[in-house]
C-alpha cells in the first residue's frame, strides 16, 4: 500500500473534507478490503471535485475584475448549477470542475494551487481524470463499479483500486499547496488563508461547518432545496430550504438571474427565448425559408420591443387586425 498509494503523512495536513476518505481508503486497502477501499477512493473524488471547484471559483472571482475573459467561465459554472435538475458526478467533473481548472491555469498561472494542478493533473495537456481512449475516466469507473447491484469479488475490486491509484496520487500531489493553508471554520464559515500570497477566500455558503463540526459541501439543487454532502460517514445528507437565500445571493453575484426555484424566472425565460430564437433562425436560414434582405425593419416597433425586453415587465400586448 505504501509503495502503491501514499504515506499516511502525505494527507494528514489536508482539510478534513479531503483527508478523511483518504484515511479510510488507506485503512481498507491495508486490510485487503478492496471493495471498501474503492468506495472510499470514489468518495474522495466525489467530494474533492466540488470542494476544489469552489476554491477555484472564489479565486477566479477575485481576479475577474482585471480579467474580463474570466466572467464567461464563472457564468457557465453558475448556469450549470442552475439547470433545474440534480447534478451527477459526471456533470461535476466534466462540465463544472474541468472548465474552472482550465481557467485557473490560464488566468492565474503564478498561483501555487493552479500550478500544482497543472503539473499533476495535466499530462501532455490532457486531464488524467477524464481518461482517454485506452483509460476509462473516473466517472466511467464510478458508474460501472459503484452502481453495480451485485457485490463483486475482492480480486476485481483490487484491480479497480490499482487502476484508480495513479490518478489518486496525482490528485493528492495537486492538493499539496493546501497543506500550508490556514482554515477558519468558526461561526459556520469556511475561510482559507493562503500564506504564500496573503490572500483569503471564504467558501461559505458553498461549504460550511455545522454545530456538530461536520463540514458540508454544496452538491446540487434538489426539489427547490439545497443538497449538501459531507465526507464524515455520520453526517447525513443535508437537504433543506435553510440555505436557499444565501446561496441565491452568492451565485447572483455572478449571474443576477440565478435562483433555486424550479420554475424559470423572467430573466431565465428571456435567456431561454434568446437561445431558442437563435436555434430557430439558424434552421430557417439553412432551409432558405427566410431571406434577411427582404426584411423591412420598423425602427419604432424595434425600439419598443427592446424597451420591453430590457424592463422587468412580463406582458407585451400586440393589438391589431388579421388580414
Amino acid at each position: 500500500m505504501e509503495v502503491l498509494l501514499y504515506n499516511i503523512e502525505d494527507i494528514s495536513k489536508l482539510p478534513y473534507t479531503l483527508s478523511h476518505p483518504l484515511e479510510q481508503a488507506y485503512t481498507a486497502y491495508t486490510n485487503e478490503k478492496y471493495g471498501k477501499a474503492m468506495n472510499h477512493i470514489l468518495d474522495f473524488f466525489e467530494i474533492s471535485i466540488p470542494f476544489c471547484s469552489y476554491i477555484f471559483l472564489r479565486m477566479l472571482q477575485q481576479v475577474a475584475p482585471g480579467q474580463p475573459a474570466v466572467m464567461p467561465v464563472l457564468e457557465q459554472f453558475v448556469n450549470k448549477i442552475d439547470t433545474k435538475r440534480p447534478l451527477s458526478f459526471g456533470d461535476w467533473l466534466n462540465d463544472l470542475f474541468t472548465p474552472l481548472l482550465a481557467a485557473s491555469v490560464k488566468f492565474m498561472p503564478q498561483d501555487s494551487l493552479a500550478m500544482s494542478f497543472a503539473a499533476n493533473i495535466y499530462v501532455k495537456r490532457r486531464n488524467v481524470l477524464l481518461g482517454s481512449k485506452t483509460m476509462p475516466s473516473i466517472v466511467q469507473i464510478r458508474n460501472e463499479y459503484r452502481g453495480h447491484s451485485t457485490a463483486l469479488s475482492e480480486e476485481i475490486y483490487h484491480d479497480v483500486d490499482d487502476r484508480l491509484l495513479p490518478r489518486l496520487c496525482s490528485m493528492i500531489e495537486a492538493l499539496k499547496p493546501l497543506d500550508s493553508c490556514g482554515y477558519d471554520i468558526g461561526e459556520g464559515r469556511y475561510k482559507i488563508d493562503f500564506p504564500t500570497t496573503g490572500k483569503q477566500i471564504d467558501l461559505y455558503p458553498l461549504v460550511f461547518c455545522n454545530n456538530q463540526d461536520y463540514r458540508y459541501v454544496l452538491h446540487t439543487l434538489k426539489d427547490e432545496q439545497t443538497c449538501y454532502v459531507a465526507s464524515n460517514e455520520n453526517a447525513v445528507t443535508h437537504i433543506s430550504y435553510d440555505m436557499n437565500d444565501v446561496v441565491d445571493k452568492t451565485f447572483q453575484q455572478i449571474v443576477p438571474s440565478f435562483d433555486i426555484a424550479k420554475d424559470l424566472n423572467w430573466a431565465e425565460i428571456k435567456k431561454f427565448m434568446q437561445t431558442t430564437s437563435a436555434v430557430y433562425l439558424k434552421r430557417v436560414y439553412a432551409e432558405k425559408k427566410y431571406n434577411q434582405e427582404l426584411f423591412v425593419e420598423r425602427e419604432e416597433l424595434t425600439n419598443v420591443l427592446k424597451a420591453f425586453h430590457d424592463s422587468d415587465k412580463t406582458l407585451f400586448p400586440l393589438i391589431g387586425e388579421a388580414g
